[in-house]
């Protein structure tokens, strides 16, 4: 009994040294078989079960123990963290922290990491502020200074809206994105925040080039790498989206959804093909009712609908047990939006409606729009009256789409950028109902909070700004409101004129100045629009557009004062200039071949020259139907051939040999029947049958009675001697 007890803990050791979780679980097992109140052989089944992520059968052995049990709150607590049970979890392991009534009873021993599991769940729960006093008692109290938990600290500050500090935090930590690929990632996010998403490529880039060779050192394999680094990857993509290179954001896409099969035991790896898929579907470009499109919406809500715990159920908040444990609210808000989304897309409007319904009843319980702090952006909270407002107008019920769009433009909580989507859909949706007016003034106020937004990503002046104000001029334009037109020109022009990006500055104030010229020449404000036309001319803009309103400008002027013009026309270009190098007689002569050209079936309008009386008519002066011979011949000639574009064949390549092509026969000028590869046809059964009956000796042929000696034997008479027999033995050689 005693040396097969010893051979058990020996078995755990050993297993315990080669790492090998599986056979140090099934000595413990054997060990607690003989000694049920063993601790050491209880901890060591314990610790083999969270190696194996087996978190369920984990906490079930910790609520049945004991002696044990009262030490195990931090294992507990984070067992229930990795089962996406955040609130339970934090209740547990508040306990461990300093004052707390756990503390005590655990000596000590768990605080730090117990300091960094709530950091972890405050993060998850959204609480940024708290997370972040955590990690500076962290630091503070117990100087942590390793490199995963300044990675933490990173991470925390760009989630709670901090993404401007994240330099000086890393430059008072002493890290940078080459310390490891993980905080560079973490810079890359910071920079997507503050919308330089051309920075934040070319971090990812380097991270994930760190993270490759990092990873290789480590001897992974190359699967493996790529999942280690998909996060990165699914990011990168998200970047390449928003710079517009779509293409290549959706290949990055499916080159993490194609990963697939990971271990079930790696919830990073499902989550982030999740994230994949839906940025996925959010890139997939323009919303049209062609059958690909159609089908790709389908493709992309089962996709989504496959995340679901019970795909039964379109209505359902409850995601898989993999996705429910590592992504926050926020997250998996943003799935079951872009799902609903992906449902009216599809045609499928029930589903989207409940999907709409759910999520508004989920908000309610989260206190979503209760918070007192404004929600970010990228959090997506506009999206569910959106969402909304679209269910809406598909049914027809446009006042109730408009109505709710209203509501959450008034509403407190939400981002510049998010109002700013909010009043584009409602513009939309009044231009659709063709009220003009109020499309272009929801169009002029999204100009106006678009520019109070700055440039931190979204629609800010960089992206969203010129377009919505062009967008609005024009229609104030059609709908004859100048008096509109020129106040938000000049609203316009005194925001752009103190813009820090002196490129966005520049182009910005030239187009403001530029529409305000024209609009004041226009309205008869000449005095006005020279000023307008000089300060445009004072920034180097000597652009066609500007010359023709110079010239435009000179002439109002020139109707009140002839003398004032003199000075300004010193910029417009003289036309000694415009006219040298150009043969005016060239000209002419194509212009008059391009008249004829163009007329070239009508009739000649002048006579040609008359004809004397003494000279004699040939038939190319003879008229017919007023027409003479020639004038028919130039009526009847060919039209002009165009060059036909030479027919290539199929898969040619010209930048290879050949054309990529295999090389030609070289029999191919040969005859067919001439060429190697040439077979004679077979002769058919019929035609086989008449040439066996009508030859040989049983056929019916005519006979030939030339052949008959009998009667040509008068004919051999007559005829001269024979040449003689050669001699018996002698045979012809062969030469």
């Amino acid at each position: 009994m005693g040396d097969h007890l010893d051979s058990l803990w020996q078995q755990l050791s050993q297993s315990i040294a080669d790492q090998d979780h599986k056979a140090a679980l099934q000595a413990a097992e054997a060990i607690l078989s003989q000694q049920p109140k063993d601790e050491d052989a209880y901890r060591a089944k314990l610790a083999a079960l969270l190696q194996l992520s087996e978190w369920e059968k984990a906490l079930q052995l910790i609520s049945k123990s004991t002696g044990a049990g009262g030490s195990l709150q931090f294992e507990k607590a984070y067992c229930l963290y990795r089962l996406g049970k955040i609130e339970e979890a934090l209740s547990t392991v508040s306990s461990l922290l300093p004052g707390g009534a756990g503390a005590e009873k655990d000596g000590g021993q768990h605080t730090q990491q117990a300091l960094e599991l709530a950091a972890q769940l405050q993060h998850r729960l959204g609480r940024s502020k708290e997370c972040i006093q955590l990690y500076d008692m962290l630091f503070q109290q117990h100087k942590a200074d390793g490199l995963d938990l300044k990675t933490n600290v990173l991470a925390a500050y760009v989630a709670s809206g901090l993404s401007k500090e994240v330099p000086d935090l890393m430059a008072a930590m002493k890290i940078t994105p080459k310390s490891s690929f993980e905080v560079g990632y973490n810079k890359a996010c910071a920079l997507v925040e503050l919308g330089d998403f051309a920075a934040a490529e070319l971090e990812l880039k380097l991270a994930i080039k760190l993270g490759r060779e990092t990873l290789f050192e480590e001897e992974l394999t190359e699967k493996e790498v790529e999942e280690e680094l998909a996060p990165l990857t699914v990011q990168l993509a998200y970047v390449l989206g928003r710079l517009g290179r779509a293409a290549e954001a959706q290949e990055l896409h499916d080159k993490v959804l194609q990963l697939g099969g990971g271990s079930t035991e790696d919830l990073g790896a499902e989550h982030t093909r999740a994230l994949a898929a839906n940025n996925a579907f959010a890139d997939g470009g323009r919303v049209d009712s062609l059958p690909a499109h159609k089908k790709s919406v389908a493709g992309a809500a089962k996709k989504l609908e496959a995340m679901l715990a019970d795909a039964s159920k379109p209505g359902s908040m409850r995601l898989t047990k993999a996705l429910e444990s590592r992504l926050s609210y926020t997250q998996s808000r943003l799935l079951h939006l872009n799902r609903g989304l992906a449902y009216l897309l599809a045609g499928r409007l029930p589903a989207a409606k409940e999907v709409a319904t759910a999520v508004a009843a989920e908000d309610s319980r989260q206190q979503l729009q209760q918070q007192a702090q404004v929600l970010p952006h990228w959090t997506g909270a506009h999206l569910l009256p959106l969402l909304q407002a679209a269910i809406a107008s598909k049914e027809d019920k446009a006042q109730e789409a408009d109505a709710l769009l209203a509501q959450a433009v008034g509403a407190h909580g939400y981002a510049p950028h998010s109002v700013v989507h909010l009043l584009l859909a409602q513009a939309q949706l009044a231009l659709e109902c063709g009220d003009a007016r109020k499309g272009a003034d929801l169009l002029s106020k999204a100009a106006s909070v678009s520019k109070e937004a700055g440039q931190a990503g979204g629609l800010g002046p960089r992206a969203g700004s010129p377009a919505l104000l062009a967008t609005s001029v024009a229609l104030y334009q059609r709908l004859g409101d100048f008096a509109s037109v020129e106040a938000l020109l000049e609203s316009m022009l005194a925001a752009w004129t103190g813009c820090p990006d002196t490129l966005l500055c520049t182009t910005g104030v030239s187009w403001c100045l530029e529409g305000l010229a024209d609009l004041k020449l226009k309205l008869g404000k000449v005095q006005e629009a020279e000023a307008a036309l000089l300060r445009l001319q004072s920034l180097g803009v000597n652009s066609a557009p500007v010359l023709k309103l110079q010239a435009r400008l000179l002439r109002a002027l020139a109707s009140s004062d002839p003398l004032r013009p003199a000075g300004l026309a010193r910029g417009l270009p003289s036309l000694a200039a415009e006219i040298r190098g150009m043969d005016v007689d060239a000209l002419e002569e194509n212009t008059l071949l391009s008249a004829r050209r163009a007329g070239g079936d009508t009739e000649t309008a002048s006579a040609g020259p008359a004809e004397t009386s003494g000279q004699k008519r040939g038939a190319a002066s003879m008229e017919v139907d007023g027409n003479t011979a020639e004038d028919e011949k130039k009526r009847v000639k060919k039209k002009r051939t165009h060059k036909r574009k030479p027919r290539l064949p199929k898969g040619y390549d010209p930048s290879q040999p050949n054309g990529g092509l295999p090389p030609p026969d070289p029999e191919r000028w040969l005859p067919k029947w001439e060429r190697s590869d040439f077979k004679k046809k077979k002769k058919k059964s019929s035609a086989r049958d008449r040439d066996t009956k009508g030859g040989g000796a049983q056929g019916a042929g005519k006979v030939d009675e030339s052949l008959d000696r009998t009667k040509n034997e008068g004919a051999r008479a007559k005829q001269g001697p024979s040449k003689p027999q050669p001699p018996a033995g002698k045979k012809k050689g062969k030469r």
